[in-house]
């Protein structure tokens, strides 16, 4: 399990490796530098263009630096004092740095590490006659300046590699101004950029772009992956992803608890005065918690998936996440649909059992499932009509009334969640009784979920926050949350998040969701945990996606491949596991 860290969590780790002696600030940045330098000169050396770089003919290698005035940009000015150094070999090196923002004296802005940088390259820049190397070229770029688009692209036409050092992991606001002019102006040039720590202008904690973003050919980030370096947008404009060991203190993530008597560690927790990372799972994970299928077994071993699903004209919805519960692993599938949609779910599915809303009988049969060897799908095609509204209020009255069948909603049910305050009551009442509770909004849904909320009413808000905001809607419903989109998000009660990296543009077709929300009801049936279920449910079924991809395409992929890719999954990537 890989934790990454948000940027206040990358913070407080810089902190305590200093605090605690194991480098200091400058040891830190030197050593960023360094593994930045590293990165720039193995481009510069095997680019094709530059392989006369020891020649003084024509084709110069100019290599641009963007440095803002804090810690970034003091690594930024690092690395242009390791380029200074190796340009007295290379006649064809030259070094373009343009500083951005206010270095004076009377500014709060700069960082002391950057000031520091800073006079280092003026001592280590200048002749013993005290003027700068010709191979160094600087121009500082004031915010409170004007500037025109045409002479910031002028600064960098000569340009063959850029570093990014404007912002890194610090930034948390949208880029405007000089600023905006600058990012745009570096990303109308055609060459590669090299990003230190984070591309200028994309969020580290979300991926969202915070305005105007400079994409990156590559990113060299230190210590940890950033939320936003797994996210989308941000994962495709980080480029390559290299994660550089720049000697972060080794304990802390975690803090080792001993036996007072032996000595001998007991445990290793998560360090309290540091914020809680952000999880990703892989294969191996997900197959540590997966549901057994011990041989000794028979179909009530592995739990009964009742869907409440599928009004007039929306059978597909039912049908598929019938289909998808079975790959997953269910013992027995029970739909409770609208009478009219039997002959095809029976035809589609007749391996499921039938049960038609309207009648009465119907609703006992679902409260006599037994907690423990049973979950409930609600929402998929439901309908947030009046019809629909009439069979959640009706369903929920009875579940609050003998609570503890664990619950998967999604879809219209959501929908009617956001539409009507009787509902939601009736969801978050039956989520407190600490019954298993699985929300799987996509970003819509979130926004409508959170529309009571005043501080998150703003859609924009909700989109370039996901994260956070899944971690409001799992503690206002004491569920646990899947943000759906391109990027997936779990988030638990107690804010724990979980980024799942699974998944491929198959995935977005119609169905696709359906066939997730069968799959990890079965996975409830079976006997995972909320938790459990949910995070291996979204692995899987974004592997399922990829899968299909592979047989089908992306473009031609339907909810149907996904669910047939579920049983591949678990045939190539888990059964040597099991």
């Amino acid at each position: 399990m890989e934790r990454i860290y948000s940027s206040a969590g990358m913070r407080r780790i810089d902190e305590y490796t200093i605090d605690q002696g194991f480098k200091s600030a400058r040891e830190l940045m030197e050593t960023a530098a360094a593994r930045v330098f590293d990165v720039v000169w193995r481009r510069i050396e095997t680019d094709l263009s530059w392989q006369n770089i020891e020649a003084e003919e024509e084709n110069p290698c100019v290599v641009g630096v963007l440095a803002g005035v804090g810690n970034n940009g003091g690594d930024g000015i690092a690395v242009v004092r390791k380029l200074l150094q190796r340009a007295q070999d290379y006649p064809k090196l030259t070094i373009k740095l343009l500083v951005v923002g206010d270095t004076s004296e009377e500014s709060n802005r700069t960082t002391y590490a950057w000031r520091e940088q800073w006079d280092l390259l003026q001592e280590e820049g200048r002749d013993g006659e005290g003027a700068m190397s010709p191979k160094l070229s600087y121009r500082h770029i004031l915010p409170e300046w004007e500037y025109t688009d045409e002479e910031l692209k002028e600064e960098l036409k000569d340009c063959t590699i850029l570093v990014d050092a404007l912002f890194g992991i610090g930034l948390s606001r949208p880029v405007t101004g000089v600023f905006a002019q600058v990012v745009r102006a570096a990303a109308a040039t055609d060459c590669p950029v090299i990003a230190v720590d984070m591309p200028s202008g994309v969020s580290t904690d979300s991926g969202a772009v915070l305005g105007v973003a400079l994409p990156a050919t590559t990113t060299v980030t230190f210590g940890y992956r950033k939320r936003g370096q797994l996210l989308l947008p941000g994962r495709e404009l980080c480029g390559e992803l290299i994660v550089a060991d720049i000697g972060f203190a080794s304990d802390a993530p975690v803090v080792a608890l001993s036996d007072p008597f032996s000595g001998s560690e007991i445990i290793r927790v998560e360090r309290p005065d540091i914020p809680k990372p952000t999880y990703i799972w892989d294969a191996d994970d997900i197959a540590a918690v997966l549901p057994k299928r011990p041989a000794y077994s028979h179909k009530g071993t592995f739990g009964t998936t009742a869907f409440v699903a599928g009004s007039r004209g929306m059978a597909g919805a039912a049908l598929i996440g019938a289909m998808a519960a079975y790959r997953g692993g269910t013992g027995l599938v029970m739909l409770l649909s609208d009478a009219e949609n039997r002959l095809i779910l029976q035809t589609g599915v007749p391996e499921a059992v039938f049960l038609p809303w309207q009648s009465g009988s119907s609703l006992e049969r679902l409260r006599s499932l037994d907690p423990k060897k049973s979950a409930l799908v609600i929402g998929p095609g439901l309908g947030a009509n009046a019809e629909g509204k009439q069979v959640l209020q009706g369903l929920l009255k009875a579940l609050n009334e003998t609570p503890g069948l664990p619950l998967v909603i999604d879809a219209d049910a959501l929908n009617l969640m956001a539409k009507h305050d009787s509902i939601d009551r009736m969801v978050r009442d039956y989520a407190k009784t600490d019954a298993p509770v699985i929300l799987t909004p996509h970003v819509g849904e979130m926004i409508r979920l959170l529309s009571r909320n005043e501080e998150w009413s703003d859609a924009q808000k909700v989109k370039t926050q996901l994260p956070t905001a899944a971690q409001e809607v799992a503690k206002c419903y004491n569920a646990v949350c899947i943000a759906k989109d391109a990027s997936t998000v779990i988030a638990m009660p107690d804010g724990e998040l979980v980024v799942n990296t699974t998944g491929c543009a198959a995935l977005a077709v119609a169905g696709s969701g359906d066939a997730l929300a069968g799959l990890i009801g079965s996975l409830l049936a079976q006997g995972a945990d909320a938790k459990n279920a949910a995070i291996c449910g979204v692995f899987i079924h974004g592997r399922a996606g990829e899968e299909a991809a592979q047989r089908v395409g992306t473009r031609s992929c339907m909810a149907r491949d996904i669910v047939d890719g579920i049983a591949s999954v678990y045939r190539v990537d888990f059964s040597e596991r099991e």
